[in-house]
């Protein structure tokens, strides 16, 4: 659909704007859906118990924290940052602002100066 051809929903009647709005709550109920389904597996997943290489049960969380720290040894920064940022470690970001008076100084300057 080229650009041009898109219409302001100001200038759309109040029947056609009503049928968009529910075509998108319908959808965001979908997307959220199965974001929530998504979730609920990955949390099966990551209590789900497994063996570990030398026989011991852990869970998926374990074994995913473990990789993960394979990694970060490894030298893979994004590792290094996903364990830091989940120890609690991670940097603040913060913006001080500051407050600074300017004052200038017009001099004796009258209203009707400057106009004649």
């Amino acid at each position: 659909m080229a650009k041009e051809d898109l219409i302001p929903m100001s200038q759309r009647s109040k029947e056609e704007v009503k049928k968009i709005a529910s075509k998108g709550g319908v959808n965001s109920g979908k997307a959220r859906r199965n974001k929530a389904m998504l979730r609920d597996c990955l949390q099966i997943l990551m209590e789900k118990k497994m063996l570990d290489e030398n026989g011991k049960k852990i869970t998926g969380a374990e074994a995913l924290s473990v990789e993960v720290f394979q990694k970060a040894l490894a030298g893979d920064m994004k590792a290094w940052e996903l364990l830091r940022d989940t120890a609690g470690q991670k940097p603040v970001d913060k913006v001080e602002q500051t407050n600074t008076n300017i004052t200038i100084d017009f001099g004796d300057l009258d209203d009707d100066q400057g106009t004649e």
